[in-house]
């Protein structure tokens, strides 16, 4: 399911420490990175200010990616003591109010059918592993988190190069990711 893929996408870069983070990737030298299931993940960015990234998705395998996101995992000290609707509380209103969401593969938009079909919110807590070095400075261990966002899914690309724009603002935070990409 398409919730299932976006915890799964979570896990993605934060099972990776800092300095070979996806999140954290200004041009596409990390989108490889533990990138080795049966769905490519694009990721997005953290940094509030257009990204632009370059990278090969391997041919025929679908792409998987988040206009826009956020999450919430539980470190020490417990702030919801495995209460999801506490996390939810944490996550969603970024969510709620996110405005401009875009997504287009080749000029082609890939919201047309309208933004509401996209949204994944977690319904429980998932585990997310944090290895030492993590982007939230905390230790080394398996965490419960939940997410909420908006995820497209695309079926595999054909060969040649793409080029995917996606992003949303939420309050004075921006998402704005343009990815070009190599199919061999």
């Amino acid at each position: 399911s398409q919730l299932e893929r976006s915890q799964e996408r979570w896990r993605w870069p934060l099972g990776a420490p800092n300095s070979g983070n996806p999140l954290l990737d200004e041009d596409g030298v990390f989108a490889q990175v533990g990138n080795n299931g049966p769905v490519f993940f694009v990721a997005g960015s953290i940094f509030g200010v257009p990204t632009v990234r370059t990278f090969t998705v391997p041919a025929g395998r679908p792409i998987f990616f988040p206009v826009i996101n956020n999450l919430f995992i539980e470190t020490p000290p417990p702030e919801c003591a495995g209460s999801v609707a506490c996390a939810l509380a944490r996550v969603s209103p970024f969510i709620d109010d996110a405005t401009a969401l875009t997504a287009t593969l080749d000029g082609l938009n890939l919201l047309a059918a309208g933004v509401s079909g996209f949204r994944q919110t977690s319904s429980a807590f998932f585990s997310v592993d944090l290895p030492d070095g993590n982007l939230f400075g905390a230790p080394k261990d398996t965490y419960d988190a939940v997410s909420d966002g908006y995820w497209v899914a695309v079926e595999g690309l054909s060969a040649g190069p793409h080029t995917l724009i996606f992003g949303a603002t939420s309050g004075r935070f921006l998402v704005d990711v343009t990815a070009n990409l190599r199919v061999p």
